[in-house]
């Protein structure tokens, strides 16, 4: 709301300066009035992305364990699922741990999933991303703000490397998303249909807890277009404490996470893993 108030500002405050500077307004009377309010409209959209993508600069500046990074990431995700004319229905949103620190997991099926879940999460955090997504350098600021890891499919060695530092992040408070499908493999299923074990060494090695997430309407996102009506329900699970998974290798900790986010997908048919098959 704060954002969203702000660009309202902006918005007003672009329409007034281009009647009352602008030479050729007051001559036409009201007639351009429509224009300015377009141009406004603009203006505003300009001056707040720059603004955005300034403070997500700043961002890159402060500790892993700053609180404002994730008060921020709440307030712009929760601005972007309102313009984007999504309803969101959480459901069993008590079972979200208070504990921490507090690893994220979720089935992944459109680019919006990390949103829906940055809007409950509090304080400092990390997510897990493809490293391609760092080849486009006006992105690399952002995510370096957003304390983003970037996964190398084909270089173990790095993978390493992030997956140590996400959790030296988690040691010191911050909580992790993680989509451990290893990207959007189809859109089909709403169920999960492969998984990465590796990702879940961030839990065990941080003594973390697993809260599984189960994201609902998110296959058909993008069918709807950027304004249409799109409703999508995301459903806390019972959160994994690490008493729970103690003693479980990570392949075992990323089938018994599969198995509960598939079961809560009761209307399609089940995926089960298959590691010939990676799913049927």
């Amino acid at each position: 709301m704060t954002l969203l108030l702000f660009i309202l500002l902006l918005w007003s405050g672009s329409t007034c300066l281009y009647y009352f500077l602008i030479p050729i307004a007051k001559p036409l009377g009201y007639y351009l009035i429509p224009c300015w309010i377009l141009l406004g409209l603009i203006t505003a959209a300009v001056l707040f992305l720059a603004f955005v993508y300034f403070i997500i600069w700043i961002l890159g500046f402060l500790k892993p364990s700053s609180k404002f990074r994730g008060t921020f990431a709440n307030m712009l995700c929760e601005l972007f699922i309102k313009c984007s004319n999504t309803h969101v229905k959480v459901i069993d949103l008590e079972k979200k741990t208070k504990d921490g620190p507090v690893l994220f997991v979720s089935n992944h099926k459109s680019m919006m999933d990390p949103m829906f879940i940055f809007r409950y999460i509090k304080g400092p955090f990390c997510i897990a991303a493809k490293s391609t997504l760092y080849d486009v350098k006006p992105l690399r600021p952002l995510f370096k703000g957003f304390n983003v890891l970037s996964i190398d499919r084909e270089d173990d060695r790095k993978t390493v490397k992030v997956i140590l530092k996400g959790i030296d992040y988690m040691k010191n408070g911050a909580n992790c998303i993680i989509f451990p499908e290893g990207g959007i493999k189809t859109r089909e299923y709403e169920q999960m249909v492969e998984i990465k074990p590796g990702c879940y060494k961030l839990a065990i090695k941080s003594n973390a807890i697993i809260q599984p997430i189960v994201i609902r309407g998110n296959k058909d996102y993008g069918k709807k277009g950027l304004f249409g009506r799109k409703n999508v329900t995301v459903k806390f699970l019972d959160p994994i404490t690490p008493k729970d998974y103690e003693g479980l290798d990570t392949r075992e900790i990323a089938l018994k996470v599969f198995d509960m986010v598939n079961g809560e997908i009761k209307d399609e048919e089940r995926i089960y893993y298959d590691p010939e098959k990676k799913y049927y």
